[in-house]
Parts: C-alpha cells; sequence; structure tokens
C-alpha cells in the first residue's frame, strides 16, 4: 500500500495543486476540475486498484484450481 501513497503524491505534485499561481491555460482547466481530480487521486484510483487485486487473486485461484485438474 505504500507504493499507492507514493504515486498518489506522484500525481498531486504532477498536477502541481500547491502552485495557486498557476492560472492560465491548462492550469486554469485543472484548477477548475481539481475536485474532480482530487477525488480520482484520494478515491476512485485507489477502488481501482483494490478491484484489480480482487481480479488477480480471483485469476490466481482460477489458474491453481486448473493446474488440479491436470
Amino acid at each position: 500500500m505504500e507504493s499507492i501513497q507514493k504515486f498518489q503524491d506522484l500525481l498531486k505534485r504532477l498536477f502541481q495543486f500547491e502552485a495557486s499561481d498557476l492560472d492560465f491555460g491548462i492550469y486554469r482547466i485543472l484548477n477548475y476540475k481539481r475536485g474532480r481530480i482530487e477525488k480520482f487521486i484520494q478515491e476512485d484510483f485507489k477502488n481501482i486498484i483494490d478491484f484489480l487485486s480482487q481480479i488477480e487473486d480471483f485469476q490466481k485461484k482460477l489458474w491453481e484450481k486448473k493446474k488440479m485438474e491436470v
């Protein structure tokens, strides 16, 4: 889980939410969508990772079951 937190921190730095003086071009759009982007980074991204982890666990179990049948 530490790697997820590091990646989330990296995304925050890439989007430069701390730099309030950036209010032009793409940064204006990012500031406008800031709430949605932060929600994705904090909540949605973690949910996606959890979901993919569940799929991976299921696939491993399925693979083990198929190996037992052979």
